[in-house]
């Protein structure tokens, strides 16, 4: 079955939802995006549309990289608490 653009809207829609649930955590949406990649439909059978999926995964990847860092931001919070006895000062 050949796709074309106007499947990959459809496509783009379901990404907009999984980025924007307030149900999810930035972890299960990375992993949403992380498999929707890989059953977007072959570039074989998407010669008609391929500046669209290629848009579509571009997209995806830039989310999946937008969690990454906030995944990353929120060890580096966790790493700097202060210790639990004392200020934190040498002197």
């Amino acid at each position: 079955m050949n796709s074309t653009a106007i499947n990959f809207v459809s496509i783009l829609s379901s990404i907009e939802k999984v980025v924007n649930s307030k149900l999810l955590t930035s972890s299960q949406k990375k992993t949403i995006l992380e498999e929707i990649t890989p059953a977007l439909p072959s570039e074989f059978f998407t010669a008609q549309c391929q500046g669209t999926r290629a848009i579509i995964e571009a997209i995806i990847k830039e989310q999946i990289d937008a969690h990454k860092e906030q995944k990353k931001a929120t060890k580096r919070t966790q790493k700097s608490k202060k210790p639990e006895h004392g200020s934190g000062e040498l002197f």
